[in-house]
């Protein structure tokens, strides 16, 4: 598994990535089982001490929607994120070639290009009184259907990204 690393306040990072692959889920006895799994892959990520991750969907050219999970961490907790990437594995056992983690920096370079360049960043930091974040439906799922179903129309590439903080 390939690991980029990069500095953010003199602090060094690693981040790497997952990729699930189209018709991820493509046994029918067995959808159910690789959703569970991916959704408790997911929530491993706690065991990464101040890490972050990402979830991202982009909808190409082509009408094909790539799913991507990114996760960064510092260095000194490099080991628990090589083992949070490696949990993913686990969906492969139910469905085969259902994700991907690259092994070098040109295949982790090429599965996080991608992203559209026209952005919109919502920050719900800025939510907060006395350290109480406000709730905040920005119903962003709801309408990626139909975002993405007109954005299919066109021949659009649109994206979709968000991150998750541990606390």
């Amino acid at each position: 598994m390939y690991l980029s690393e990069f500095f953010i306040d003199d602090v060094a990072f690693k981040q790497g990535c997952v990729q699930i692959r189209k018709g991820a889920a493509r046994h029918h006895d067995k959808v159910d089982n690789w959703w569970i799994e991916l959704n408790t892959s997911i929530q491993k990520f706690e065991m990464v001490n101040d890490g972050h991750h990402s979830i991202r969907i982009i909808l190409d050219e082509n009408g094909y929607i790539n799913y991507l999970i990114i996760a960064l961490a510092p260095n000194s907790s490099e080991e628990k994120l090589r083992s949070y990437l490696a949990s993913f594995t686990r969906l492969d056992n139910i469905s085969g070639g259902s994700i991907y983690i690259p092994v070098s920096r040109s295949e982790h370079d090429q599965i996080m290009s991608g992203f559209p360049t026209r952005q919109h960043r919502i920050n719900a930091h800025e939510f907060v009184v006395d350290d109480i974040y406000f709730a905040c439906n920005f119903r962003a799922w709801n309408e990626l259907t139909n975002l993405f179903a007109e954005a299919g129309l066109f021949e659009y590439t649109v994206g979709y990204q968000c991150q998750f903080f541990s606390c």
